[in-house]
């Protein structure tokens, strides 16, 4: 074992496949919650109380007094620039300043005001504030955090999310593809800021593609209202980052500035319907299409991914409103903004419900009735619905059911407990039934389940530096799968190999976990793991299976299925380890087993074909695995 201290001074070797995570954004949208895991602490808090979502995370007591918190960070990704930005509902004549505090030498991110406010310039042996960005001089991890609010409007004001984005800008972004089979568009209204009729009509893109963004949630307002509330005065322009997401979410929305690290996180966003403002740089060629040759920095909004992967953009300098919209190349464009830009943007959304995300390890899902219908790790994506009398309801994106329609649907149900966190990207994947996550004074701090994904950031003696859900952590290599690793492996064996590790566990209804779980929840388990989404239900997976209707084609790492007893409906479903014997989750011994098929059943499995009526059951056998060729095939269990 690595002794406390050791982890303050480890030295990690960033795996070549973790190039994409340039940017960390440490998301405040629950202060107990992060004070629970021991993220943050907060050394000060005056006149303000701690709320809880949808209101926000922070409101103001004394009305006639400012209001300060100081929040400790703790933070083991290292960075050398950083962003704080502030979601509030500010009044008119409000002050409300940001500032970040390294080594006792305060950063101030401005004082914002409705078209009054100022950003303030510092340099030091520490770092410097360029405008909306504090760049250091060496590589940061613990630092505070300051938020004050001054009160001149005599109204109640809450602060509902804020966003630190850290970046270490010496690591090289690369390798960011495109998302083919991932076409959507969203409905933005298009607004040229060329035509607006001001002599400064050329500088004012972000408050531009801040007012299609307002609009497109609803939200009437005109570019030159939102310009002459969101200017810098200090440096008379309008493109300050974090004056423009403040101002925006003075306008009943969430808003913040963020750094996102690929075009799976973008995706994130669309998929939820929230469009996303991209700052851009580019030089002369480098960004085809474009109506300007060249920018220092340009803001668009991105609104969709076409089908060869392109993305579909409003560009507020289009010479007039037809000419705002415009298809760039991924390639170009991922230039443009993930590598010129690390990927900064306003994230503007109108439901902090659009964020909502399971907890660690698991939260439960549970139908009107209370009856407990499946439990989701954090890691899976989930989307709100609505919330009534009975709970927050959502789906369950990656657990799918076959719905009367005889679709494929997401999971429906009513969550037991939820979070909020930003789009997640992943490279990795628990293989043990539990696996125990660390944080920086070594020790366990929560467990993840079978499955769980996240990404491995860096790696060093026998440990991962790990990232999910805005948690940062460490976990044993020996616990882990690599994504990219999962093609090299023997399926059909490490299916059998994985579904043993929960021989003795619990089984529960509707459980998915090291905690109990059942029949269908240890397959589908299992086959995620290993990189494969099968339907979360016995009777599901037995409709999506490939059929097989003899015992000799049956193989490791197949199913065998059960009828109820005299009826035709799937209720069961095994894991065929071999030699005659199945893994499964049961009511029969209360956990899963591994036994002989004629032990359960009175008949010899290779004497039983499908569809054959045993008990009083029939049984089914069934394949999602697709045989590789035979020469890759041992090459590959050569591997494994």
């Amino acid at each position: 074992m690595i002794k406390f201290a050791l982890l303050f001074v480890w030295e990690f070797n960033v795996m070549a496949q973790t190039d994409v995570f340039v940017s960390r954004n440490f998301f405040i949208a629950d202060l107990n919650e992060l004070e629970k895991i021991k993220a943050v602490k907060i050394k000060r808090m005056d006149n303000f109380n701690i709320i809880s979502q949808p209101e926000g995370i922070l409101e103001n007591s004394d009305l006639s007094m400012p209001s300060e918190i100081l929040i400790q960070i703790k933070n083991e990704f290292p960075f050398d620039q950083a962003i704080v930005s502030v979601s509030a509902d500010i009044k008119k004549n409000d002050i409300l300043s940001s500032s970040i505090i390294v080594d006792g030498e305060e950063f101030s991110f401005g004082n914002f005001s409705f078209g009054r406010s100022k950003s303030f310039s510092k340099k030091n042996q520490i770092g410097n504030t360029d405008v909306d960005v504090v760049k250091f001089n060496k590589k940061i991890k613990d630092f505070d955090l300051r938020i004050k609010l001054y009160n001149n409007s005599g109204e109640k004001t809450k602060i509902k999310l804020i966003n630190a984005v850290l970046t270490d800008s010496e690591k090289k972004t690369n390798g960011f593809g495109t998302l083919k089979n991932k076409k959507i568009k969203l409905n933005v209204p298009k607004i040229s800021q060329m035509v607006q009729q001001v002599n400064y009509n050329q500088d004012i893109c972000s408050p531009t593609s801040l007012t299609m963004a307002l609009n497109y949630y609803g939200i009437k307002i005109d570019t030159i209202t939102a310009a002459s509330n969101v200017i810098d005065t200090s440096e008379n322009i309008y493109g300050n980052w974090i004056f423009n997401t403040l101002f925006a979410s003075s306008r009943g929305v969430y808003s913040f500035v963020s750094r996102l690290n690929s075009y799976e996180e973008l995706y994130f966003y669309l998929s939820r319907g929230i469009p996303v403002v991209a700052s851009i740089t580019f030089g002369p060629g480098e960004l085809r299409k474009s109506p300007i040759k060249k920018t220092k920095g340009h803001l668009v909004v991105i609104k969709g991914i076409d089908e060869n992967g392109d993305i579909i953009v409003n560009d507020p300098a289009g010479k007039n409103n037809d000419f705002v919209e415009v298809v760039y190349d991924s390639k170009e464009f991922a230039k443009a903004w993930f590598k010129n830009k690390y990927g900064t943007s306003y994230i503007i959304l109108d439901d902090i419900y659009k964020l909502i995300s399971p907890l660690f390890p698991y939260s439960e899902v549970y139908s009107k009735d209370k009856e407990k219908l499946t439990q989701i790790t954090p890691d899976e994506n989930v989307f709100f619905v609505k919330e009534d009398d009975f709970g927050v309801l959502t789906n369950a994106f990656e657990q799918k059911i076959y719905e009367r329609d005889k679709n494929l649907s997401p999971y429906g149900g009513y969550l037991s407990g939820y979070r909020f966190s930003l789009p997640q990207i992943f490279n990795a994947v628990v293989k043990e039934k539990s696996a125990d996550a660390y944080g920086a004074n070594k020790k366990k701090f929560l467990s993840l389940s079978m499955g769980t994904r996240f990404y491995a950031i860096s790696e060093s003696d026998g440990f991962y530096f790990a990232f999910l859900g805005g948690v940062l952590f460490y976990i044993k290599k020996e616990d882990v799968f690599l994504i990219e690793d999962l093609k090299r492996l023997n399926f059909r064996e490490r299916v059998a190999e994985l579904a043993k590790k929960f021989i003795g566990t619990q089984y529960d209804w509707g459980g998915r976990s090291f905690n109990g779980i059942d029949c269908s929840g240890l397959t589908s388990v299992v086959y995620k793991t290993l990189g494969m989404e099968i339907p979360r239900n016995a009777n599901d997976q037995y409709i999506s299976a490939k059929k097989i209707k003899r015992f000799i084609e049956l193989k490791k790492g197949d199913l065998i299925f059960s009828t109820k007893e005299n009826s035709n409906f799937v209720d069961h479903v095994m894991i065929y380890s071999g030699e005659g014997k199945i893994i499964e989750a049961t009511k029969d011994s209360n956990n899963v087993r591994e036994i002989l098929f004629e032990e359960k059943f009175g008949e010899k499995i290779e004497n039983v074909e499908s569809g054959q009526k045993v008990k009083g059951k029939k049984i089914y056998f069934g394949s999602f695995i697709k045989e590789e060729k035979p020469n890759k095939r041992r090459k590959n269990e050569k591997n494994s």
